[in-house]
């Protein structure tokens, strides 16, 4: 079941051997063998029929499938390989007969030597996540960030990741939470983070000319790490969710884990935080778990204390004592104190509108930020400094990210941030 001591040493083709576990795997072709090998070499080693696939366990061996070199899933979702004619070596990416590798170990493929590393190989046509690696939660990518770059109006806070970088791995210091109003960058700060650390994509030129590339651990973290990117509101659209949001969370991230490291883990009834620590105990790869929304719960579930603890005690799971979090960058509305002490909370470091600390400016548009965008677009900055320059963040004048964009476009004034919300929300 370890899928690292899965390989044909034998020299005779045809051959099949076993690894460690109970599960078969069959090598390329050629002769007739006593052990299930019909001529063709793609029998199944158990029931020796001919063209078998290499499965997870014997039921899920395939033999229906016509075409040399495809890749399916078994019912567990878990890919598989057909033992056919592949040769040559497969670079990460590159698609050869069908089979294209997502991996970046063990890159060689021979006619009679394979060597099969848990979730190396998927079919770009049939696989879950489509070849590129890239999922919903995990490691979902940069389109979201490159909206936001390429949109008309853009104001650059990448400088905010050279922080970041100064904070991944440091027990005392990787736990961040931020916590401001609606409509004040939020949710864009947290998709440059995930475009920005997140594996399986090229975010290169999202940043190039950026201020986070005079920054010297720029080429050090860029789409280097696991990102696990949440919007707990996405699992939070109705009321009847709060009973099952929790698990749901759970089970999304963990399917797509799985797809990536399924050979390195069992789940068992410690959930997602028991999958991701058995993942670091055997590869020693750290997760960036970035949670958008992370508060919405206690507003969608005022009257639900059962339900409010049930979360804190899933963070707290997640986050307390975990070494497998390299950083965790959570975002929210009211501030971490409105939720009492639990444990679960008390490790992070909240940055507020009343206390931001070194984060000021990252909390919306400042003076020379707004004065440059006026300039621009032919807007005079009295008049918007008038209606729109409404806190002061230590020394640093800040204005409302969404005031001012919609200003700029529309070229009217008026009070476009109270119009985000119901009076009773912003009460």
């Amino acid at each position: 079941r370890n899928c690292r001591q899965i390989w044909n040493y034998s020299s005779d083709s045809g051959a099949a051997e076993r690894d460690c576990g109970p599960e078969p795997y069959l090598c390329g072709a050629g002769n007739s063998d006593t052990s299930g090998f019909d001529p063709s070499g793609r029998a199944c080693v158990l029931c020796g029929k001919a063209r078998g696939y290499l499965g997870r366990d014997c039921k899920t061996i395939r033999h229906d499938l016509p075409e040399a070199g495809t890749v399916e899933w078994d019912s567990e979702s878990k890919p598989y390989l057909c033992g056919t004619e592949v040769t040559g070596s497969v670079e990460k990416g590159v698609r050869i007969r069908g089979l294209i590798h997502v991996g970046s170990l063990f890159c060689e493929i021979l006619l009679t030597k394979f060597f099969y590393r848990s979730k190396l190989f998927v079919n770009h046509k049939v696989s879950k996540r489509g070849g590129s690696g890239m999922g919903l939660y995990l490691n979902p990518g940069n389109e979201a960030f490159r909206q936001a770059v390429t949109d008309d109006i853009y104001v650059d806070k990448t400088d905010m990741i050279s922080l970041m970088n100064r904070k991944l791995n440091k027990s005392r210091v990787k736990y961040v939470c931020v916590s401001r109003p609606r409509r004040f960058g939020k949710s864009m700060a947290a998709d440059m983070l995930t475009a920005y650390y997140s594996k399986d994509c090229n975010s290169r030129e999202l940043f190039a000319g950026r201020k986070v590339e005079e920054d010297e651990l720029f080429e050090v973290h860029l789409n280097q790490h696991d990102v696990i990117r949440l919007d707990i509101q996405r699992f939070l659209f109705d009321e009847s969710h709060l009973d099952i949001f929790i698990d749901k969370i759970q089970e999304a991230v963990i399917r797509e884990l799985e797809q990536e490291y399924g050979g390195w883990f069992q789940v068992d009834q410690y959930g997602l935080p028991g999958v991701l620590g058995q993942i670091y105990t055997h590869t020693k790869k750290g997760f960036i778990l970035i949670i958008d929304e992370w508060d919405c719960v206690f507003r969608f579930a005022k009257e639900r204390g059962d339900v409010q603890k049930a979360y804190l005690d899933f963070l707290r799971g997640l986050f307390k004592g975990a070494v497998y979090v390299e950083l965790a960058y959570m975002t929210g509305i009211l501030p971490i104190k409105k939720y009492g002490e639990h444990s679960a909370i008390n490790i992070f470091d909240e940055y507020s509108m009343i206390e931001p600390k070194n984060l000021g400016k990252y909390f919306g548009f400042t003076q020379e930020e707004v004065k440059k965008q006026c300039g621009m677009y032919g807007i005079n900055y009295a008049e918007v400094e008038k209606w729109y320059d409404g806190y002061q963040l230590g020394d640093i004048n800040v204005y409302n990210p969404k005031s001012v964009v919609d200003v700029l476009t529309w070229k009217k004034f008026k009070s476009y941030w109270t119009g985000t919300e119901t009076y009773e929300a912003l009460k």
